[in-house]
């Protein structure tokens, strides 16, 4: 036959040889964590190539068998049928281990027999070759046995898909299922109509369904889609982030702080229910800063913010009003108690002294505190604050009440 003939015989094992280099090439690019079924599909294209290698060089041999030695032409054929049996099995064991964590060495050698089978069997009996005008072909006991063999495991294959069917991913069992489906009917007509050599078609099909249940494109990009839509609200829950958080301190800033204490005064007076406006302001913080720096002076109002989150209780609104001011608004607790919270507020920050590189500093903070007695938000923060400078105009770090 010229090489013209034999290329026109060969062109499916080519285009099925591209299409699993295709597979191989990103599969073996990318870096992954190696697990058990990544190894399995390592072996599962070795196979492939050498099924497909070998396929290749027995149709070349089956047709010039007056220039190519007995022995070699059959040990040729052997490896190829070797090769397609094991393939299978590999295949088999990787729609095994979907449902399974049982990957013992025991188990996976039972399932191997077959293979075993079709060893000995193609080694220790004679082929025979069958010359058509359509091209020659090898018949006898062990190809009888291959093709039974790769049926075996095809079935197989398919009662370990449908019996665990519902444990199995729904995108991995479809594809799974069409693809078995789809060799089923390759290796029946192949069987029949052994000129045809489209093994190889069935074999590529598993090849590609495997990488695609591995690789799984689809959920690839939904993933892809989920982390791009988690990044678009991280940044824009950032961006929040910095619309109502001071930069300096972290706490609220003073648009956000009257914001949602527009919002809770609204339900303090529907549920007529008692709240208050605690305002203070950092003593002499101007001699701080005049002092030691605005760098020294930014860490006191960190501190202080810290110590300050620590003593308000969780439901507290606490946030900076401006410059060394800050405001909390504090709900649902009685006039006494409101006492006690503003005094213990006003020690927790002159209890003890705050030490800013090397320099320990005795900061002190007045206090002014309003009742929420209307819906004038205005109102009810002049009043906080005019008790706050009446703190400040006799003697400073005390509460004062309005």
């Amino acid at each position: 036959m010229s090489a013209l003939d034999i290329f026109m015989i060969l062109r499916l094992q080519i285009g099925c040889l591209c299409i699993t280099v295709a597979v191989a090439i990103p599969f073996f690019a990318i870096k992954r964590t190696i697990g058990f079924a990544n190894r399995l599909f390592r072996f599962v294209l070795l196979f492939q190539f050498i099924s497909l290698a070998f396929d290749m060089i027995t149709v070349c041999t089956v047709n010039n068998l007056y220039s190519i030695p007995p022995a070699l032409n059959k040990l040729f054929h052997v490896i190829f049928i070797c090769s397609l049996c094991l393939f299978q099995y590999l295949v088999f064991i990787y729609i095994r281990q979907l449902t399974t964590e049982d990957n013992r060495k025991k188990v996976l050698f039972a399932y191997g027999v077959p293979v075993i089978i079709s060893m000995l069997v193609t080694a220790l009996t004679p082929l025979r070759y069958e010359e058509t005008e359509y091209g020659n072909y090898s018949v006898g006991p062990g190809a009888t046995v291959v093709y039974g063999i790769v049926g075996i495991y095809l079935l197989m294959m398919l009662f370990a898909l449908l019996r665990h069917w519902k444990m199995i991913d729904s995108d991995k069992r479809r594809i799974i299922l069409i693809s078995l489906l789809t060799e089923i009917c390759i290796s029946l007509t192949q069987s029949m109509m052994p000129t045809l050599l489209i093994s190889s078609l069935g074999t590529t099909i598993i090849t590609l369904t495997v990488y695609l249940t591995i690789e799984n494109p689809d959920r690839m990009l939904r993933q892809l889609y989920l982390e791009e839509k988690l990044s678009a609200e991280a940044a824009k829950l950032k961006i929040e982030e910095i619309a109502y958080t001071d930069a300096l301190t972290g706490i609220m800033n003073r648009r956000q702080f009257l914001s949602l204490a527009a919002t809770q005064i609204e339900r303090v007076m529907r549920q007529k229910s008692s709240a208050y406006m605690i305002i203070f302001d950092i003593d002499h913080f101007k001699e701080v800063n005049d002092t030691f720096g605005h760098l020294v002076g930014d860490k006191v109002l960190k501190c202080l913010a810290e110590k300050v989150t620590k003593a308000v209780r969780p439901y507290d609104l606490f946030g900076r009003y401006g410059g060394e001011e800050f405001i909390i608004f504090v709900s649902d607790i009685g006039l006494e108690d409101v006492q006690h919270h503003a005094e213990r507020l006003r020690l927790a920050i002159c209890a003890e002294p705050m030490v800013i590189e090397d320099v320990s500093l005795t900061i002190s903070a007045s206090f002014g505190v309003a009742p929420v007695l209307s819906n004038d938000l205005d109102e009810i923060i002049r009043a906080a604050d005019e008790a706050l400078y009446e703190a400040k105009g006799t003697g400073r770090n005390k509460v004062v009440f309005k």
